[in-house]
């Protein structure tokens, strides 16, 4: 993951300042990737998930794309409490339910690894280990024995 594209999103999505305090950003950023879909047509169009954190403790996964000027674009947002589960089906894909099934495709193992722990370990923050989270196949990535520990 590029550090100028995580800066290239922040600079798109994060940039606006909190109401309550100039001097503190609304929401913080905490991971992405980049991800497939599919579109209408049967082919597969680039977006990126990414997943952020409030000051006064709320998280969201976004759904953006890419624009051609190097921004990005948000055109879905889910709120991370309202995740109830995360299935690992192999080192390039992976699914979260909030709601429904949303099925992802990633083009790298270690990204899709770094990008589950941060969704997992956030989840588990701001739900106090409270709320039950479903996880299958996490011994795919070999984070099974990280998600236990953690």
């Amino acid at each position: 993951m590029a550090d100028s594209q995580k800066q290239n999103i922040i600079n798109s999505i994060f940039s606006k300042k909190n109401s309550k305090s100039s001097a503190q950003l609304g929401e913080i950023y905490v991971s992405h990737i980049k991800v497939w879909e599919d579109d209408d047509g049967g082919g597969k169009k680039p977006r990126y998930l990414i997943v952020s954190v409030t000051n006064d403790g709320y998280g969201f996964i976004r759904k953006a794309k890419l624009n051609i000027n190097g921004s990005f674009s948000v055109g879905k947002i889910w709120r991370l409490e309202e995740m109830c589960g995360v299935k690992i089906v192999n080192p390039l894909e992976f699914t979260f339910t909030i709601r429904k099934i949303y099925r992802w495709q990633s083009e790298k193992e270690a990204d899709q690894a770094t990008f589950l722990k941060a969704l997992i370990r956030l989840f588990r923050t701001i739900t106090n280990r409270t709320a039950a989270l479903k996880l299958e196949g996490t011994e795919t990535l070999g984070i099974g024995r990280w998600i236990l520990t953690r």
